[in-house]
């Protein structure tokens, strides 16, 4: 949607960028018309449709400009999309060369290289990344960010998922009770001896 933020009308060939097909453009404006965001004005002479942005389309615009300065979204998109990317091209990958793909956008604004090192940085603490020791570098997938793409919601889901926390069993003969656990989650076992065996209470 971001070629529609500078002008309110024009021709489809106007938005069918050299690397696009052009019926991938007609699609993309159908879409569009679907969710009320432009009127398309079909020609029956072969020539391109016209397209005109609608007052939801405006909106939609002025959501999406408003969106580009939200520094917590940038980042978790960018995080989002060099992931996904880096799982479906199936190899060490110079990160560099994400930024040459439709992928490295957000909110129709590019994403730089500020912003995607900071994202491989949030990447590689989370352990869904790896940096390979090559010249360039180069970073791979790791198990853990296969699992995370396989499971199809984002990094953000992924990384906020509850982890199980580490139980210790204490014996204690002569105790009332025994608390096992840590910090927020705990599980309370009683346990009485007596002369024909244990019992759990």
């Amino acid at each position: 949607m971001g070629g529609f933020a500078h002008r309110a009308f024009g021709s489809l060939g106007d938005w069918a960028s050299p690397d696009r097909h052009y019926e991938d453009a007609s699609v993309l404006a159908f879409e569009l018309e679907q969710r009320d965001y432009v009127r398309v004005s079909r020609n029956w002479g072969g020539e391109a449709p016209d397209v005109h942005l609608t007052d939801a389309g405006r909106a939609a615009i002025y959501r999406l400009k408003k969106l580009r300065f939200d520094r917590a979204a940038r980042l978790r998109h960018t995080m989002d999309a060099f992931h996904r990317w880096l799982f479906d091209t199936a190899g060490d990958q110079n990160p560099v060369l994400f930024l040459a793909t439709p992928a490295a956008y957000f909110a129709g604004s590019e994403i730089n290289g500020g912003e995607l090192h900071e994202a491989l940085a949030h990447l590689a603490q989370h352990e869904l990344i790896e940096e390979i020791d090559t010249e360039p570098v180069t970073v791979a997938i790791t198990p853990q960010g296969v699992h995370c793409a396989l499971a199809g919601g984002s990094v953000q889901d992924h990384v906020n998922q509850p982890r199980p926390g580490t139980t210790y069993n204490t014996y204690l003969p002569n105790g009332k009770g025994v608390i096992i656990g840590e910090q927020q989650n705990f599980t309370q076992r009683a346990v009485r001896e007596s002369l024909r065996g244990s019992v759990v209470a």
